[in-house]
C-alpha cells in the first residue's frame, strides 16, 4: 500500500506557456506530449491515462479539453524541486504511520 499522489496536467495549462499547441498536435506527437508531461512532475513510466472532458484546471477554469492524469514523479530532483505535492514528499518518507493516515483519508493506491 502506497501513499497516492494523483497528478493532473491539463493541456489548457499547457497552451498557458505554448499556446500554439494544438490538441491536434498533442493526439498527433505522443512523444513530445510525454516529455512536457514528465517535465510538469508526472511519472511517465508508470502507466497514465489521456481523457478528453470537461474538467477544472489549476487556474479555476472550467475546460472542455485534454488532460492526463497519472502518478506524479518520485525521483529525488523532482522532490528537492519545490514542485512536488505534499502526498508525494509524504509518500517517499516511507513512513508506515502516514500511509495509515492516508488509509484513513481512502488516499492510498
Amino acid at each position: 500500500m502506497k501513499i497516492a499522489a494523483i497528478c493532473y496536467i491539463s493541456l489548457s495549462e499547457i497552451q498557458k506557456v505554448k499556446p500554439n499547441l494544438t490538441k491536434q498536435f498533442a493526439l498527433d506527437n505522443p512523444a513530445q506530449i510525454e516529455l512536457i508531461l514528465r517535465q510538469l512532475g508526472m511519472d511517465t513510466s508508470m502507466i497514465y491515462e489521456m481523457q478528453d472532458v470537461q474538467h477544472r484546471n489549476r487556474f479555476n477554469e472550467v475546460v472542455d479539453t485534454l488532460r492526463w492524469v497519472g502518478n506524479e514523479r518520485g525521483d529525488l530532483d523532482y522532490l528537492r524541486s519545490g514542485y512536488a505535492s505534499v502526498e508525494a514528499l509524504d509518500r517517499a518518507k516511507n513512513n508506515k504511520l502516514l500511509t495509515d493516515l492516508y488509509a484513513h483519508k481512502q488516499m492510498v493506491e
